[in-house]
C-alpha cells in the first residue's frame, strides 16, 4: 500500500461524502447510541469533526493535525479496508473522541468538587480550578499518543488498559480482566473460579500490581491532586505528599476552555456523592477500560480466541454498551 496523501485523502472523503448523503445522520446517530447523554450535542459534535478534516485536508502537510490523520488512515487501508470503510471508521473515531472529552469534562469537575468537599455532590455549583481539561480539538489532534499533562482517572484507566495490551506476552491480558472485575464489584473466590486460577492470593497479587501501577500514574499525572484525594482522604494524602516530597510533579496544563460553547450547558449532569459515582460513570459512560479499536477487530474476527478472554468479559458478561455499538459495525468470523 502505497503513502497516503493529502490530496488522495481529500479525494476519497469528497467521494465518500457524495456517495452517502446520510453520513452526518449515521454519524450522529452513532454518537447518541455511544453516548446518551449527549444526545443534544450529537449534531455538534459531527460537524466539529467534519470541518476538522475539511480544514486539515484543505491545508495539507502545513496543518499539525495531517501527520496523525494519515497514520490512521494508513492503518486503516493496511488491514484492507477500502476508502469508504477507512473513512467511516476515522470519522467515527474523532467523534467518539469529542464525545469522551465532553465527558470528560463531567469527570473533572466531580473530582475537584468531591476532593475539595467531600459532603457536596457535583450537581452543585462550578468550583472554579485552573488547568481545566483541554478543548475537544485538542483531544483530536493528540488522540494517537494522548500525552498530556493534565489527566483524570478516565486517562489513567486508558494507559492501564494500552500498558496491559502491551505487555500481552507477559500476563498483561490476565492483569486487566482480573482489575476490571475486581472494579465491577465481583468478588475474588468468583474470579478465582471464573479463570482458573491457583487461588485467591493469586488474585489478590494480580489487583496489587494493577493497583500500584495505577497509584504510580496518579502520582505522575494527577496535577490538581483531586484523584487522590478522592481515592484516599486527606489525611492520607498528606503522608503521601510528606513521603514523596523530593519527587518532582508533572507541571499544569494553561486552562483552556470547552469550545462547544454555551451548549454544553444541555448536558444532563451526573449525580456524583462519591467516588464509587464517578468510578462508574468512567467505566461505563466513558468507556475507561474498553479494549483499543484494533484488539476489538480481531476479537470480532475471532470471538473464540484464547487471547480474547478479558474482551469476552467486557462484552458478553459486563455487557459494555460502547462495544457492543462498535462490534454491530464490524465483520464478524
Amino acid at each position: 500500500m502505497s503513502e497516503v496523501t493529502p490530496e488522495a485523502a481529500r479525494r476519497r472523503l469528497e467521494a465518500y461524502l457524495n456517495s452517502r448523503r446520510q453520513v452526518s445522520e449515521e454519524l450522529a446517530l452513532y454518537v447518541r447510541q455511544l453516548f446518551p447523554r449527549l444526545k443534544e450535542e450529537a449534531e455538534d459534535i459531527v460537524q466539529a469533526v467534519l470541518a476538522q478534516v475539511c480544514a486539515a485536508l484543505q491545508e495539507k502537510t502545513s496543518d499539525h493535525r495531517w501527520p496523525a490523520m494519515q497514520r490512521r488512515l494508513q492503518i486503516y487501508l493496511n488491514q484492507g479496508m477500502d476508502w469508504d470503510t477507512a473513512w467511516r471508521c476515522y470519522l467515527r473515531r474523532l467523534a467518539r473522541w469529542r464525545a469522551m472529552d465532553l465527558l470528560r469534562c463531567q469527570e473533572g469537575r466531580a473530582l475537584v468538587i468531591l476532593s475539595t468537599y467531600p459532603n457536596t455532590d457535583a450537581t452543585s455549583p462550578p468550583v472554579e480550578f485552573p488547568g481545566d481539561v483541554p478543548a475537544p480539538d485538542e483531544i483530536v489532534i493528540e488522540a494517537e499518543r494522548r500525552e498530556r499533562q493534565v489527566r483524570w482517572l478516565s486517562d489513567i484507566f486508558r494507559s492501564f488498559v494500552e500498558w496491559c495490551e502491551h505487555h500481552a506476552n507477559r500476563s498483561g491480558l490476565l492483569t486487566k480482566e482480573v482489575y476490571e472485575r475486581r472494579v465491577r464489584g465481583q468478588k475474588a473466590d468468583d474470579i478465582v473460579q471464573a479463570l482458573h486460577l491457583s487461588s485467591r492470593n493469586h488474585v489478590d497479587q494480580i489487583v496489587k500490581r494493577a493497583r500500584s501501577w495505577i497509584l504510580e500514574q496518579i502520582r505522575k499525572f494527577d496535577v490538581h491532586e483531586s484523584v487522590f484525594i478522592t481515592l484516599f482522604g486527606r489525611e492520607a494524602f498528606a503522608q503521601y505528599k510528606r513521603n514523596s516530597a523530593n519527587i518532582p510533579r508533572a507541571e499544569s496544563a494553561a486552562p483552556t476552555s470547552n469550545k462547544l460553547g454555551p451548549k454544553k450547558n444541555r448536558i444532563p449532569a451526573p449525580i456524583f456523592r462519591r467516588f464509587e459515582d464517578v468510578l462508574d460513570f468512567v467505566v461505563n459512560e466513558i468507556g475507561a477500560l474498553c479494549p483499543s479499536e484494533e484488539r476489538l477487530r480481531q476479537y470480532a474476527a475471532n470471538r473464540t480466541g484464547r487471547n480474547f478472554s478479558d474482551i469476552r468479559y467486557h462484552v458478553e458478561e459486563a455487557k459494555c454498551r460502547l462495544c457492543l455499538v462498535e462490534l454491530e459495525s464490524m465483520p464478524s468470523a
